[in-house]
C-alpha cells in the first residue's frame, strides 16, 4: 500500500488509477514503469534495488525540506515496516 500510495501522491501522470490496495498487480506495474521512464530508470515495472533506492531518495528529501506532510506520513509508515 505504501508504494502505491506514494506513485498515488505523484499524480494522474504516474497512477492515474490512483487505487491502493496493496496488490502490487498490472496497475502498479504500470505505474512503476512509468515512475522508472519518468527518473531514468530502465522501466522494467519491478521495484527493485534502483527504484526502491530513487524513492527512498525522494522521500528523504521530501522530508528534509519540509515540503510536503503527506510525504512524511508515508516515510513514517514505510520505516514501520522496514521499507
Amino acid at each position: 500500500k505504501c508504494l502505491q500510495q506514494f506513485l498515488a501522491n505523484l499524480g494522474e501522470e504516474i497512477y492515474p488509477e490512483k487505487l491502493i490496495t496493496g496488490y502490487y498487480g498490472p496497475l502498479t506495474q504500470k505505474a512503476v514503469q512509468r515512475y522508472q521512464a519518468l527518473k531514468g530508470i530502465i522501466a522494467t515495472g519491478y521495484f527493485g534495488p534502483l527504484t526502491r533506492a530513487k524513492v527512498n531518495q525522494e522521500l528523504w528529501e521530501s522530508i528534509k525540506d519540509h515540503e510536503s506532510n503527506d510525504f512524511v506520513i508515508l516515510s513514517e509508515a514505510l520505516l514501520e515496516v522496514d521499507f
